[in-house]
């Protein structure tokens, strides 16, 4: 399974989540997240990444200009966009972009089935009051195609593998604090979502 790391926000943890074995990293161009980081900073840290590591932007209700600047500026490889976006932004994206499903019920799971997207499951839609994954609205569904996010940790991300996700994206419980990584709770993380 693959593993993103969400809101890298300095070239430490960047390197030490690429050690660790992370497919992708990720920078957020969102002013109103505690993760911000600007296309700027964002490329100083890009261009020491090894080859072969996805290089994802994240972007909030942001127009196409803005959005292609900031992948001109930071050398990100992928766009996530996560807001209701219309076909016309999409069609003038100059990078491959990935939507993402903010689920709260059950038939969300399903939507834009015909391809990769993130699915981002919160709250009490994912969490057994013992803290444990609540996967049920997975079973039976092809989740080849699905990068699950929302409420991952290195403790419970195992519980995901028999579902066959194509990936899996995590912040907030593999930091110290918001925006400054831990390695040994990425290494755990990234070990159980791997089984390595």
């Amino acid at each position: 399974m693959r593993v993103k790391i969400t809101g890298i926000t300095n070239l430490e943890d960047a390197l030490a989540a690429v050690d660790e074995g992370a497919d992708a990293i990720d920078f957020i161009f969102f002013q109103g997240s505690r993760r911000f980081i600007t296309p700027e900073a964002a490329f100083k840290i890009v261009e020491q990444l090894p080859p072969f590591v996805e290089k994802v932007g994240i972007f909030v209700d942001s127009d196409a200009k803005f959005i292609n600047k900031a992948i001109a500026l930071s050398g990100i490889t992928l766009a996530q966009i996560h807001f209701e976006a219309t076909d016309a932004l999409y069609g003038s994206l100059v990078a491959p972009h990935l939507r993402v499903v903010r689920a709260q019920r059950e038939a969300d799971v399903d939507y834009l089935s015909d391809r990769y997207r993130i699915v981002d499951v919160f709250g009490a839609n994912t969490l057994k009051a013992d803290g444990s994954l609540d996967l049920s609205w997975f079973e039976g569904k092809d989740c080849s195609k699905i990068i699950l996010s929302g409420n991952l940790t290195p403790e419970n991300v195992a519980q995901a593998l028999p579902y066959g996700f194509y990936g899996v994206d995590v912040s907030t419980a593999v930091e110290s604090e918001p925006g400054k990584k831990d390695r040994e709770k990425m290494r755990a993380f990234i070990r159980a979502a791997k089984q390595c």
